[in-house]
């Protein structure tokens, strides 16, 4: 058939599923299968569809047989190794992501797959050389001319540059007492919103306010900021680096809000939802779940969640709690540094919140999805990126309650 009307049909099938059931999804896959029976790409899309269902073993079912089709199809294989990267097969992810390469060498989003894949191993020998493929050349075209700062030895005007997330800056910046040791002056890229409490805890770097304007010959040298892990990760398990947490801008506005909380009642922070386009869903909580396991008689809570409904705040006075709210978490991170650094605990899902409060050294329950982010390996309660912070992970039933149950427990 005409391939431009396959993938018509193939989108159609895939906008639909959006209002059908998995069954009726299902039977419209398999009837244009038995139409086109040697269409490599029917099965590419039922095997996306079966995996976005957590069906891993029909996903699988379905990308061998388009292998069986076209075994020379590099898609296929990285297909595959998607796949597996959500039934955290990693062994067989990186087998699949490798044979892409073989077929395709030029597939960069493969190399960074399985580098991901490699890092949530804690293999970042074979990892790390091929974490550079997130980054898109247009993303490096803003430092054109400038060369590539890839050995620490070379000194003179440095300039690390910003690439992912407020979280991710400030998880990458965990490393940045290493660059005190070393000769070169070091500007560093980063959110506007969190540059005074970077200037606190680090005069001796220039910081840049993402979104400055830069002139590339200002600077000897660049590097993605996500390049100190690739250059310095043997050096963020040393103890110099472990037990070195960030403080925030004192703010006078601040000093005041928990003057009237009982000493016997907790300051316990709470983030729950994630703003995350592609695993938002998986990363949230409801908030209902999260108040079923604490108590208002033991606990204050302090939100810490930016752009938060009206009704999860409602939710939270309707069941007796005494809500402290009183920073904009969105546009004011260094009121939100400010008031991490007032909470006993912390208790958040996987974002932004994590980070802040893992840098800031506050007792921080990390309330992580079953497929987790590669920074906080597969198992254990612990990583190497924050001391303090306890890692509750979801089991094969991919549900909240218990692992809310545990983290909320260990703060009593």
């Amino acid at each position: 058939m005409n391939e431009s009307i396959l993938y018509q049909r193939l989108e159609h099938i895939h906008n639909e599923a959006i209002f059908s059931s998995v069954e009726q999804s299902m039977e419209k896959y398999l009837e244009l299968l038995n139409q086109y029976p040697n269409e490599t790409v029917i099965y590419q899309h039922l095997g996306v569809f079966f995996a976005k269902h957590h069906l891993f073993d029909q996903a699988l079912l379905a990308i061998e047989s388009g292998i069986e089709l076209d075994d020379a199809n590099s898609k296929n294989y990285f297909l595959k190794g998607r796949i597996y990267d959500e039934s955290l097969n990693y062994s067989e992810s990186i087998k699949s992501y490798e044979k892409c390469l073989e077929l395709d060498s030029s597939n960069q989003q493969a190399k960074f797959n399985l580098s991901l894949a490699l890092l949530s191993i804690d293999d970042f020998e074979k990892g790390l050389p091929l974490y550079q493929y997130r980054l898109s050349e247009e993303q490096f075209s803003r430092f054109s001319g400038i060369p590539g700062w890839d050995k620490p030895d070379r000194m003179g005007r440095i300039i690390i540059w910003s690439e992912q997330g407020v979280g991710d800056e400030i998880m990458f910046l965990r490393l940045a007492p290493v660059l005190s040791k070393l000769e070169g002056n070091f500007f560093i890229e980063c959110d506007k919103r969190f540059v005074s409490t970077l200037e606190l805890n680090f005069p001796e770097f220039i910081f840049l306010p993402k979104g400055s304007d830069i002139s590339n010959s200002d600077f000897d040298y660049q590097s993605p900021m996500g390049d100190l892990l690739v250059h310095f990760y043997p050096e963020l398990i040393e103890e110099r680096i472990q037990q070195h947490f960030i403080k925030p801008v004192i703010m006078n506005d601040l000093e005041s809000v928990f003057s009237g909380v009982p000493d016997k009642r907790k300051k316990v922070g709470i983030s729950w939802l994630s703003m995350n386009e592609e695993y938002g869903t998986r990363r949230s909580v409801h908030i209902a779940q999260l108040l079923q396991h604490l108590d208002p008689a033991e606990c204050v809570l302090v939100n810490l969640q930016y752009l938060v409904p009206e009704e999860d705040i409602k939710k939270i006075e309707e069941a007796g709690f005494e809500l402290f709210d009183p920073v904009d978490c969105f546009n004011d991170l260094e009121g939100v540094f400010n008031l991490i650094s007032k909470c006993d605990h912390v208790i958040t899902i996987d974002n932004s919140v994590v980070h802040f409060a893992g840098a800031l050294g506050v007792d921080v329950k990390l309330l992580l999805p079953r497929l987790p982010n590669w920074r906080w390996g597969l198992k254990g309660t612990k990583c190497d990126w924050y001391p303090t912070v306890d890692i509750f992970r979801q089991d094969t039933s991919m549900t909240w309650d218990s692992v809310i149950q545990q983290a909320c427990s260990s703060i009593r």
